[in-house]
């Protein structure tokens, strides 16, 4: 029994996070002052969780190491009077807000991405910087 155990720990811990060269490279160029890096990996993207300047921050990268998008996490306090303005007048004014991030993506834009959720229901509403709404998606 206790053979079978620290096989499992032993392979639980040895999966390793084989990240592509070019988003290594990416991120060491970008973000040169990060700190707390930490990588993950699922079967769509990459995904490193780190401090940038004080912000928290998570950069996504495609499974061939491109970049994908960045998200700087925010306070609701820290949403721009613009698109709190719309966020409060849309049809999500009453959910509770979940998360708050400024999203920079491969696209050259800047969006801000509200998580809302009412009950179980949830989604991401983004927003442009003029607070115009851009997109919504169902969360999980």
């Amino acid at each position: 029994m206790l053979v079978l155990f620290s096989g499992i720990v032993g392979i639980a811990s040895a999966q390793v996070v084989n990240i592509p060269a070019a988003a290594k490279e990416h991120f060491l160029k970008t973000y040169t002052s990060a700190q707390s890096v930490d990588w993950s990996n699922n079967v769509s993207n990459y995904t490193v969780r780190f401090k940038n300047g004080g912000a928290d921050m998570r950069a996504h990268y495609r499974l061939d190491g491109t970049w994908n998008f960045t998200e700087t996490l925010l306070t609701t306090g820290d949403i721009p009077k613009s698109v709190k303005s719309s966020y409060d007048k849309s049809r999500f004014s009453d959910w509770e807000i979940v998360s708050v991030a400024k999203v920079d993506n491969d696209n050259k834009e800047q969006l801000y991405r509200i998580e809302a959720k009412k009950g179980i229901a949830k989604e991401f509403v983004f927003y442009n910087k003029k607070g115009k709404e851009i997109k919504t998606a169902a969360t999980l």
